[in-house]
This record gives C-alpha cells, sequence and structure tokens, in this order.
C-alpha cells in the first residue's frame, strides 16, 4: 500500500511540475518587467457619486473637476480631509480639464458653450461655439485659448470674454494646444492631420505640417521640442521654432493619446492599453512597459518613479534599475477607469467611471 501511495505523489509531484513549466512558458515575452514587494499603500476614495467626473486638474489650491451634472467641483488641498465644494455652472456635462487663473474658472462643456465662472458659482462672462468642447483652455498675457469640435481655434479677453481671433481648422480640435511664450505661439493638431503653429497675438498661420492622420490628443511641448502622435502610429519631435522635423518614426500601433517625456525616455500608450517606451532623441522603441494589463495612458512622474493606472483600477509605480523596468502595486481601486491619474504633491488622484475619486499617498 506504501509504494502504490509513494507512486501516486510522485506522480502528482510530476503533474505540478509540468503545469509550472507550462505556466512559465505562458508568460508574454515582451512583458520584461521584475516585481517588487508592495508596502502598504495610503489608499481612500475621495468621493463616491453616481455623475462621473471629467477630466482631473491641478491648481494651485487643490483639485479640479468638472461631471457629467454641469458642476464644477473644488478639493481644497487635495481634498483628503474636506468635502469638496460644488458649483453647478452648465446644464451640459462637462468633460474638459478645469482652468483656474487667478481666482476664475475657464471650462467648456458637452453643448459648446466655453464659460468663465467665479469660485463662488457665479458666470462672469460665457461664449457659444458651434461644438462640443473636450480639450483644455490654455491662459497666456491675458488671454484665453481654446479649441472646439466646430474646427475652430478660439481666443478671448480672460476679463471680459471679448473675442479676440478665431482661427478655422479643417476639421475637429479635440485636445488642449501647446503654448511656448519663447515663441509666443500655440500649436496644436486637429482630425484634418494637419499640425499648425498659430502666432500669438495675432492669430495668424506661421507654419505647419500635413501628417495625412487625425492628432486626437495634445502635443507635448519640451524644452522647445514638439512630440506629436498621429491616431495611425507616426511619431515626431519637431522644433517649436519653425516645426522641422527632428525625426519621424513610423511605428505599429494606435494612438489616442498624447506622449509623455520624462529624461531620456518617452512613454506612448496605444489605443488598446500597452504602454511603449521610446528613447527621446531618435524616437526609437526600447522596450514594452506594460502589456499584461489594459492600461489607462501614462502621463505621470515623480524621482524616476513612472505611474499610471489599468482599465480595471490597479494603480502601478515603473522605476528603471540595473537596466530593467521594476513594476510595484500601490494600489487596488477595484474600479473601472478610463482616464489617467494625476499627481498633486505626494498623492496620485485617479476618477473612476462611475463618479469615484480616489487617492493613493506616495512614499517620497
Amino acid at each position: 500500500m506504501s509504494a502504490r501511495i509513494t507512486i501516486i505523489l510522485c506522480a502528482l509531484a510530476g503533474l505540478a511540475c509540468l503545469g509550472l513549466f507550462f505556466q512559465y512558458r505562458a508568460q508574454p515575452e515582451e512583458d520584461n518587467i521584475s516585481a517588487l514587494p508592495s508596502p502598504p499603500a495610503q489608499t481612500a476614495p475621495l468621493l463616491l457619486d453616481t455623475a462621473p467626473l471629467g477630466e482631473l486638474s491641478v491648481s494651485e489650491d487643490g483639485l479640479l473637476a468638472g461631471n457629467s451634472r454641469g458642476e464644477v467641483l473644488f478639493f481644497p488641498g487635495g481634498g483628503q480631509n474636506a468635502a469638496p465644494v460644488i458649483r453647478k455652472i452648465s446644464d451640459s456635462a462637462i468633460t474638459a480639464p478645469v482652468l483656474e487663473q487667478q481666482g476664475t474658472y475657464y471650462v467648456g462643456d458637452e453643448s459648446g458653450v466655453f464659460l468663465a465662472c467665479s469660485a463662488a458659482g457665479q458666470t462672469k462672462w460665457s461664449y457659444a461655439t458651434g461644438g462640443r468642447i473636450a480639450g483644455g483652455a490654455i491662459h497666456s498675457r491675458g488671454i484665453i485659448y481654446v479649441g472646439s469640435y466646430d474646427q475652430v481655434l478660439y481666443a478671448f479677453e480672460a476679463a471680459s470674454g471679448k473675442l479676440q481671433f478665431k482661427y478655422e481648422c479643417g476639421d475637429s480640435i479635440n485636445g488642449t494646444p501647446a503654448l511656448s511664450e519663447t515663441q509666443q505661439a500655440l500649436y496644436l493638431g486637429s482630425c484634418d492631420g494637419i499640425f499648425r503653429k498659430i502666432a500669438l497675438p495675432s492669430g495668424d498661420l506661421s507654419a505647419s505640417i500635413d501628417l495625412s492622420s487625425p492628432l486626437p490628443a495634445s502635443p507635448l511641448l519640451s524644452a522647445e521640442i514638439l512630440y506629436v502622435l498621429s491616431h495611425q502610429g507616426e511619431l515626431l519631435a519637431l522644433r517649436a521654432a519653425d516645426l522641422s522635423v527632428i525625426y519621424r518614426v513610423q511605428t505599429p500601433d494606435n494612438y489616442l493619446s498624447s506622449p509623455y517625456a520624462d529624461g531620456e525616455f518617452l512613454f506612448l500608450t496605444t489605443s488598446d492599453g500597452a504602454i511603449q517606451v521610446h528613447a527621446r532623441d531618435s524616437g526609437k522603441r526600447l522596450d514594452a512597459l506594460e502589456t499584461s494589463e489594459e492600461m489607462t495612458p501614462l502621463q505621470t512622474a515623480c524621482n524616476g518613479r513612472y505611474f499610471a493606472l489599468s482599465a480595471r483600477g490597479k494603480l502601478f509605480s515603473y522605476r528603471r534599475h540595473d537596466h530593467a523596468w521594476q513594476r510595484e502595486l500601490l494600489a487596488d481601486f477595484k474600479s473601472d477607469f478610463r482616464q489617467s491619474c494625476c499627481l498633486a504633491g505626494d498623492t496620485l488622484y485617479a476618477a473612476d467611471s462611475s463618479g469615484g475619486l480616489f487617492y493613493c499617498r506616495i512614499a517620497k
């Protein structure tokens, strides 16, 4: 009997080893990251509501977001110990990021109305464009700039709302323009596939480049170099002075989000949620940072750590160590997410798809 039991136990052990072998072989080769132990993180929900929040933005005094009820929510100091201040300013949903400038909130809604409101929720001025407003506004030298789905870039006097100029593109403007104070110019993409440099304050076109593919997200401007992603996967680095091409790389993926730059790296998040790492100076692809999870766009970094949120609510930190990427799970919010997390001070914030807002403090 004992011999039979021994044979059975050996057979079971062999099957277990075989299972571990095939499990190892089944791991994706491209996702070349090692896992770090996950210390307890300070996490909590700030808000659990039924009105989904728009894109989060950080002001000097706290956190701002619109919602599907046409309200602007202000979380003082990040709001970890205080209820949000809620102001009803529109009858339409607000998904665009809110710009705060000297106590005034500037934001567009889904009906295409752009509003300037006091912190008390009183409308200072408004302007009805011809399409929804999904991108954020930019402030420079007393003028507010914003793009609309009606294909027009608008410039308003910040104090009065007086229209300064309109620049018409060939298709919808989805993202937020990039501003160069050095060049005194705005840079914007459009779904007509043309990337433009607009001179300020005149609103005249000073340079353009046709990429023949929709530009669905905001350009990134850093150190007077523009990084632009087309929907069909072309990555460009352009000089802000004249839009001359530094490099132009065709990737095999599609994109709906902006590139993110930090140090020597560019991070690109594909439309199906994979995070790719490219060399900032050449555009060459270096690594696949995340392929095992469907991710929201990576848009946040601090002190050599990069933070991204999965579509199912897992918050990860990545860092480069000894020529390899390491991944650490900071929190699992167990909810569904579409937008990126954002960092304010030592705290990461994330808005889910159902009206929840969560935070996670990170170690310095």
